[in-house]
């Protein structure tokens, strides 16, 4: 017991005191008794010990109130004598408690019960419960309802019950509907109370209730389900002959009320029983909220008197193993000042609840957030008249019905029977390995060409180079995609070529010859896409010499001016040399605009692998005198000589770009910016679905093909797309688990909301690694659950060492937290932590999305968490959901 006051005025009060307390009772005790007058405690044996022992734990547990052998209450003048009792009951036995919260109340240990399931006799449960009412509890139900009619028109049926005792509201809305009706909820409790479950009285009793319905409206048509209202006479309201507490006391089989609605609903032919529970803590709801066989959505508004009530509801069903709820609809809410902490703070109160979160990924606190579904506050919504006007709003208010939406579809579709495996054991391998194969050969970008280019927004700006030809530089991280958008310049051989891949189509009459200057040192696997390019650009520009090594001649000038030049105006000249000397007597810009002119052509020139050549550009002046002569240097003065026939597309790290151009460094970022490769989330999922969709064809397997071009997809239909490779959830697609799409995008992402081309490939590579035909769990997907966490730790490890490659500002601070005791490698970061970290460190990591604070705590994504071998906390991991994932 815990060092509060204790207050007593009853002899409850020092019931339940004692019975809260039951974890720290004498070993002797094997249960108690207690009455107004008396406390007896039942023991196995009777001994001196045994009272002096039951005394001082009294004494300790009541303080003041416990004098000699009596409990005293003074301000009630009331007197408790303490009794002993010789029990025959055997020590450690204990029954279950029933489903009532004054039982589950003292129940401090997680309960197991083993109940059979209700499909085994009847049809699924599903109730719908609030702490509060005027929340939108039966609001949600109807709108759950109305949309199960519109995704399923009148291929389902559900029974809906009113156990609102205390403010039946569908009750009235079907009394004005539907006049009298002949059987109701309190009917069946008196019927339960009396004859138990029967199933020739169930029989009968279904019959009655075939005639009571509820009809529901969407704006298509109109569909009746059966309903049981909560009476039938409102003299049944003020007499209640049975209740839940009573039902128990003589059953044996306690959860009784739901079986017996279960097995009704089967009667009636229905797929499901919904039931509106009577809001708060009360008796008549318990035997639902107490049973883990029924699915339960808890509504709850914003305000804080809702929000602290639905997590005390939480907290005792948590107590039950196996139960929790399904969904906890969010209602009323204004988007535009719920955000922030205001909504953080709500998140946490309700998720405390919930037993989850604590996993080692990132998954169980998706899961969480996920069961969270935020509804709207809706002007329609506030005055509610009958029914069909409550239909009438709902079918023009989606800011209400779309979010239930996808609850009906899990629900339904979830639970539907006989689905047949889509795939077989081979089909799976044969498919991770050809998609195995894409991303290994592709993960550095230079391997072979099977993925058409990614038209993200960035690629799409170079379309706008419909009636000139480009001189600009692409910047980008490493693992961007600047070497694949590099290879399929190459591969298009012109200019015009180029467009059509993004759907454009060029003014230039000209025919725009792409000519590559530089490459990648590790281009041997590309190395046909180059050779095809040359020879298109010698075949089209006669004046440009044929050597074949020409690339390679052009990398030893670089190399060789790296090791003497250091001025600015040496490196122009150079880059002039290299470029200019590609061709046959041309030793100008301006000759050679006008042979291009004279022949009718143009020319886009491509210079990539930079970083290769520039390994020292942090420490050596002279490499970022070379790079800012390039970058800044001859683009200038294509424009100054008003070149208008030769272009040039320069792909230069961006954090080399930043370190060589330091003068004016603002300018030139917000000159490139429109084509800097930047990856967003859908830019992501758009190239995983091209690779897995290009896997499926070379391995013959059958998923059905978009009606519209892939580049126009919204992200919801990439994600739907993609549920064909990893599965909806990261379990089965019916199982209360994170959503698959949710959990790869917050495992791979940093702070700000980027991933690179590179890591969702490198995640593809590691995740298709194993094909082992013995190991496949699911049949409905190519990916599973086990091989996608395990990519994951594995991409961590890679992604870390790049990011200290790259970004040399950042090296420092990960060596920092590398070398924290394993004890203070907590997410979010503790006090120890951030003292360690500088605010130059702080800055930094913020800087390139590796740290974030939020209300006042930091933390880092999970991209590198794993590398830095730090674990996360539940709360840690919920909010790291909100800040990794879009949407």
């Amino acid at each position: 017991m815990s060092e509060e006051i204790l207050i007593a005025y009853t002899w409850q009060d020092i019931e339940r005191t004692l019975l809260l307390d039951k974890a720290n009772w004498p070993k002797e005790w094997l249960g108690i008794e207690m009455y107004s007058r008396e406390l007896i405690l039942c023991v196995k044996d009777i001994t001196e010990k045994t009272k002096q022992n039951g005394k001082a734990y009294l004494k300790k547990l009541f303080r003041q109130y416990f004098i000699e052998d009596e409990i005293v209450i003074k301000t009630t003048r009331t007197r408790i004598t303490v009794l002993w009792e010789k029990s025959e009951e055997k020590a450690g036995t204990e029954a279950l408690p029933q489903p009532l919260f004054k039982e589950f109340l003292y129940v401090n240990n997680e309960n197991n019960i083993a109940l059979k399931a209700l499909e085994e006799e009847g049809v699924p449960v599903t109730a719908f419960h609030s702490y509060k009412g005027g929340v939108g509890r039966t609001l949600s139900m109807i709108a759950f309802v109305r949309n199960m009619i519109q995704e399923f028109q009148d291929s389902k049926k559900v029974l809906i019950v009113d156990s609102d005792i205390e403010a039946p509201g569908l009750t009235w809305l079907g009394q004005e509907q539907n006049g009298s009706v002949s059987i109701s909820y309190l009917d069946i409790l008196s019927i339960i109370g009396a004859k138990g479950e029967d199933d020739e009285v169930i029989e009968n009793i279904s019959h009655e209730v075939e005639n009571s319905l509820l009809t529901f409206h969407t704006d298509k048509m109109e569909v009746s389900q059966y309903f049981l209202p909560t009476y039938r006479r409102e003299e049944q309201l003020f007499d209640i002959y049975a209740n839940p507490e009573r039902i128990m006391a003589g059953e044996s089989n306690k959860y009784i009320i739901v079986d017996v609605l279960s097995k009704l609903g089967a009667k009636l032919g229905v797929d499901m029983v919904l039931v509106d529970l009577r809001a708060g803590i009360s008796e008549y709801s318990a035997p639902f909220l107490f049973d883990p066989r029924v699915s339960k959505f808890f509504i709850t508004s914003t305000s804080n008197q809702s929000v602290y009530g639905t997590h005390l509801l939480l907290q005792q069903i948590g107590k039950q193993k196996g139960n929790g709820v399904t969904n906890i609809l969010l209602t009323m809410v204004m988007k535009e000042t719920f955000q922030g902490k205001e909504r953080d703070d709500v998140y946490d109160v309700l998720l405390q609840g919930d037993r989850c979160g604590g996993g080692e990924d990132i998954a169980d606190s998706i899961m969480q957030v996920d069961a969270v579904i935020e509804i709207e506050k809706s002007d329609k919504m506030i005055h509610l008249g009958n029914l069909n006007q409550i239909c009438e709003n709902l079918n023009s208010e989606p800011r209400v019905t779309d979010p239930i939406r996808n609850l009906v579809l899990e629900m339904f579709r979830g639970r539907e029977k006989g689905t047949v495996p889509k795939y077989d054991e081979k089909t799976i391998a044969r498919l991770k390995s050809c998609l195995h194969r894409i991303a290994t050969e592709n993960v550095t970008a230079e391997g072979a060409d099977y993925s058409n280019l990614l038209a993200t927004k960035s690629v799409l700006q170079l379309g706008s180079f419909t009636r000139e030809i480009p001189k600009i530089n692409v910047l980008g991280a490493k693992g961007s995609g600047k070497t694949y958008l590099y290879k399929q310049l190459l591969s298009s051989k012109n200019w015009d070529n180029f467009l059509k891949i993004l759907d454009k189509k060029s003014q230039i009459t000209e025919d725009v010859v792409i000519c590559p200057v530089l490459c990648s040192e590790d281009r041997i696997h590309f190395q046909p896409l180059l050779a095809a390019c040359r020879q298109y650009c010698t075949e089209s520009l006669q004046a440009m010499k044929t050597d074949a090594d020409i690339l390679s001649q052009n990398e030893r000038k670089v190399r060789y001016a790296i090791s003497r030049m250091s001025g600015e105006n040496e490196w122009q000249d150079l880059w002039d040399e290299i470029i200019l000397g590609m061709f046959q007597n041309i030793n100008s810009w301006n000759e050679l605009d006008a042979y291009l002119g004279g022949i009718h052509k143009k020319a886009v020139f491509l210079i990539d692998g930079l970083e290769t050549l520039f390994r020292n550009v942090m420490k050596d002046d002279a490499e970022k005198n070379g790079i800012r002569a390039l970058c800044r240097g001859l683009i200038n003065r294509l424009y100054e000589y008003q070149i208008d026939h030769a272009g040039i597309i320069i792909f230069v790290r961006k954090d080399i770009a930043e370190l060589a151009v330091n003068a004016n460094l603002a300018q030139f970022r917000d000159q490139y910016q429109r084509f800097e490769l930047t990856w967003s989330q859908k830019d992501a999922l758009m190239l995983a679905w091209k690779m897995a969709d290009r896997a499926a064809k070379m391995s013959g397997v059958q998923w059905g093909e978009d009606d519209f071009p892939l580049n126009n997809a919204t992200r919801a239909v990439l994600e739907q797309n993609l549920t064909k490779l990893w599965g909806k959830k990261m379990g089965s697609d019916a199982s209360k688990n994170a959503i698959t799409v949710r959990w790869v995008l917050a495992s791979l992402s940093d702070f700000n909301g980027q991933l690179q081309a590179r890591d969702i490939v490198r995640f593809l590579k590691f995740a298709t690694a194993d094909s082992n035909v013995e190991r496949v769990q699911y049949y409905d997907r190519f990916l599973s659950p086990e091989d996608m966490r395990k990519a994951v730790k594995e991409c961590s490890d890679q992604k870390l060492e790049e990011v200290e490659q790259e970004i040399h500002q950042l090296k420092n601070c990960f060596q920092i937290l590398r070398e924290v005791k394993q004890e203070d490698k907590q997410v979010p970061l503790n006090e120890r932590v951030m003292d360690r970290l500088g605010s130059e460190e702080q800055k930094a990591l913020e800087r390139y999305g590796y740290l974030k604070e939020a209300d006042g705590e930091y933390y880092i994504p999970e991209s590198v968490r794993y590398a830095l071998g730090y674990n996360k906390s539940k709360r840690g991991g919920i909010k790291l959901v909100s800040l990794l994932v879009d949407g």
